[in-house]
């Protein structure tokens, strides 16, 4: 996948996105940490962006999601992998990517958890 190009897109729309990572405790746990040893500012358990499974949840790893808005000008393979948002942040994303790769891009470019 070309991650450049759909952080160009992000760049050049201006518009707003949030991301999010969802997992159990002790995953969280484990992202936390790692994600503060690379990235500033550091987050919690509390912040934005974190969203905490119930441990009975049968989901042993986290994942990463972008949510957005528009997707005209999007890199075509991007719009393969979009799914349409209706659960999650209510009306306020329209579409969520799932992709750790193109998520932990985006934390080396500068983005962070939460809102973008």
């Amino acid at each position: 996948m070309q991650y450049r190009e759909f952080i160009s897109f992000l760049e050049d729309t201006g518009e707003s996105f949030f991301i999010d990572v969802e997992g159990r405790h002790t995953s969280l746990i484990s992202f936390i940490n790692d994600y503060n040893s690379k990235y500033s500012p550091s987050i919690s358990m509390d912040s934005e962006g974190i969203c905490r499974l119930n441990d009975a949840v049968d989901k042993w790893s986290f994942q990463l999601r972008l949510y957005l808005n528009r997707l005209d000008g999007m890199p075509t393979q991007w719009l393969e992998k979009k799914h349409s948002n209706t659960h999650y942040l209510g009306n306020e994303y329209q579409y969520r990517i799932d992709d750790k790769n193109l998520i932990y891009e985006l934390f080396d470019a500068g983005y962070r958890l939460g809102t973008n």
